[in-house]
């Protein structure tokens, strides 16, 4: 019984001594790129991680490989770039009792270079169509995130991608191609033309400038003539209601012996420097109104009146006696 539990502590030792393990992560080394860069233009296709590994089994190696070039080509390989940018390799390794694992991870971004000039092809070669290029990721896309290795505590942060342009080549300058005559008349021509052109919107501003000028001109006239029109109705208006005003007053006391005729009596009116016979019309606040023989009412103000009289009526005209008709001429015989 007690050989029995001996050995089953020796195979639970054994099985606790078998997941024991202990890993371990190492950073390496990092580099801007793996291949010179100075007046390259080139694209960034994507970011790519690759490790190469060797393991060990009971002390057994497997794989042999695990070196620093062998993952730098193994990531060139998978992104299909021509180059490596942003570079940054760790190592780390894993410890078990009964197998080891020890890996070198290469995490980096693929470029492909631009304009470079092809190899001389040989006459009987036929040209392959090129591999068509990957396209760049939006700006607007998120970055993609690394994978964190295994045993690491955060991912690795991403890095803006970016394209460099080395700075263009100069142009060639060509030389200028004489002027013919033909160039130069068709030009002069073209000038002309253009002249013409100008001359006659000008002109035709000028017209317009003109109409408008007009068009304002009447306008102001008119409204002048609107103005002057509107005065002299407001003159008239106003000239009306005061000879109303004046008319509706009452006749002086002073004056009352001028207007003791009724309408249509015919009166001797003495001014100062005339004398005025007619009919009677009406006595008003400033003045005797009277109606000449053959014209229209007058209006005398009384500061020219000397003295107003009755008009006795003419004498009726005698009658003319009718004078006998002569006899009638005897014929002749």
């Amino acid at each position: 019984m007690h050989s029995r539990n001996q050995a089953w502590a020796l195979v639970a030792t054994i099985a606790i001594f078998t997941l024991m393990d202990s890993a371990c992560l190492t950073p390496v080394a990092m580099s801007d790129s793996t291949a010179p860069l100075a007046g390259v233009r080139y694209e960034v296709l994507g970011p790519v991680e690759v490790e190469s590994c060797m393991d060990f089994f009971l002390g057994i190696p497997r794989h042999l490989d695990a070196s620093l070039n062998t993952a730098l080509e193994k990531a060139r390989a998978k992104a299909r770039a021509d180059a490596l940018i942003e570079v940054v390799v760790d190592q780390w390794s894993l410890y078990l009792l009964l197998y080891n694992r020890f890996c070198t991870v290469v995490h980096a971004k693929g470029i492909r270079f631009l304009n470079q000039t092809a190899p001389a092809a040989s006459p009987d070669a036929r040209p392959e169509p090129p591999a068509p290029a990957a396209p760049a990721p939006a700006a607007s896309e998120p970055a993609p995130e690394r994978t964190p290795v295994a045993g690491s505590s955060a991912p690795t942060a991403p890095v803006a991608e970016t394209v460099k342009e080395s700075p263009p080549a100069p142009l060639s300058v060509q030389p200028a191609r004489p002027r013919t005559r033909a160039m130069i008349e068709a030009e002069k021509k073209a000038k002309a033309a253009e002249e013409k052109k100008r001359a006659e919107e000008e002109k035709r501003k000028a017209q317009e400038e003109k109409k408008k000028a007009e068009e304002e001109a009447r306008r102001l006239a008119l409204e002048k003539q609107q103005a002057e029109e509107a005065a002299k109705r407001a003159a008239e208006e106003e000239a009306r209601r005061k000879a109303e005003e004046e008319e509706r007053r009452p006749v002086p006391e002073e004056f009352w012996g001028y207007c003791k005729f009724q309408a249509g009596d015919l009166v001797r009116i003495e001014q100062k420097s005339e004398i005025v016979e007619g009919e009677f019309v009406e006595c008003v606040h400033s003045g005797v109104r009277v109606r000449p023989k053959g014209k229209d009412a007058i209006k005398i103000p009384f500061e020219k009146i000397w003295s107003v009289a009755r008009q006795a009526p003419p004498a009726p005209a005698p009658a003319t006696p009718e004078t006998p008709a002569a006899p009638p001429a005897k014929p002749a015989p």
